[in-house]
């Protein structure tokens, strides 16, 4: 990424950097096993307020600026602070694509925590999470990373490179994480397991709480401002507050599933999650791999709001 070593404190397993004025930090967790397989989480968070004074109302404001993420979520934690928050799960076959995706969540995170914060801050009447290197003092002048928001703009300027992709094929792929999916006109939709495994179509009444998550692949969504891209949309068979969404975001930022890309919101008063991924992030296999990592997260999330739960079959 080609960060300033001035503006940087180095960890064993991590950094802390300021682009400008909001701190920025990178770090590993240890290894451990996963049904086999090593894995260790990669984590990047930036800092963007603190002396939040109304919780209820932050966490309401920030519904709407989680149905537009785009690879980080946003929380409010306990102690009034609120943190832009990605992680990558990477393991011994997937380190060039995961290095891949935290080097974009980095870049559009830490542009877009500093194009927020103001605004934000002042709606809730809280303080922009402001700090300083411990050495070298406030960094006055701003990276240049931080014109990412940009870059990618420029680069989504035109049609998505996710629109080439072979959908009927994904649709098709062995195995697969679904119960049934279709293709669209712009990508696909997938019923997956959650509370069972019927899927909704067969209940011809309509009478019973869908069994089945929704997850909507599209290519034809434009972000408001990345540009082109890909948006993955999970939406779960349950209605609840605000606050449920919040916590999971917060959940994600402690041990996640897989890749955490992207934000829990509520969506038609439905837990959603949405991940946006740029046309610059564009790479062979990354939307089957996304679709996996979603239907973990879904799982995920049925163990986080219903822990007495039967797994789905």
């Amino acid at each position: 990424m080609q960060l300033d070593e001035r503006w940087m404190i180095r960890r064993p397993r991590g950094f802390t950097w300021w682009g400008h004025t909001l701190a920025q930090r990178v770090w590993l967790d240890a290894v451990e096993d996963y049904h086999g397989t090593p894995i260790a989480r990669l984590h990047v968070e930036t800092d963007v307020l603190r002396g939040v004074p109304d919780e209820a109302a932050a966490i309401a404001a920030l519904v709407p600026l989680n149905r537009a993420a785009s690879l980080s979520s946003l929380a409010v934690d306990a102690d009034g602070r609120i943190r832009l928050h990605a992680s990558i799960a990477v393991t011994p076959d997937n380190a060039t694509l995961a290095g891949s995706l935290a080097q974009h969540a980095l870049a559009i995170q830490a542009a877009d925590a500093h194009i927020k914060a103001a605004p934000l801050a002042a709606h809730l009447g809280a303080q922009v999470a402001r700090s300083a290197h411990p050495s070298h003092g406030p960094r006055a002048e701003p990276d240049d990373l931080l014109d990412a928001i940009a870059f990618y703009a420029d680069k989504g300027a035109g049609p998505s490179p996710f629109a080439d992709v072979d959908f009927r094929a994904v649709a098709l792929m062995q195995p697969r994480p679904w119960v049934l999916a279709r293709t669209t006109g712009d990508g696909l939709e997938a019923e997956l397991p959650f509370l069972g495994s019927k899927p909704s179509i067969l209940d011809g009444t309509g009478a019973a709480a869908p069994e089945t998550a929704l997850l909507q692949v599209q290519t034809s969504v434009r972000h408001a401002q990345l540009g082109a891209g890909l948006l993955l949309r999970l939406a779960l068979p349950v209605r609840t507050g605000v606050g449920v969404a919040n916590q999971l975001n917060l959940a994600e930022t402690v041990r996640p599933e897989g890749h955490q890309l992207g934000a829990w919101t509520i969506d038609q008063q439905n837990l959603a999650c949405y991940t946006f991924v740029p046309a610059v992030a564009f790479a062979e296999g990354l939307v089957e791999t996304l679709i996996w990592h979603v239907a973990a997260r879904a799982l995920w999330a049925r163990g986080q709001v219903f822990p007495a739960t039967p797994p789905a079959r």
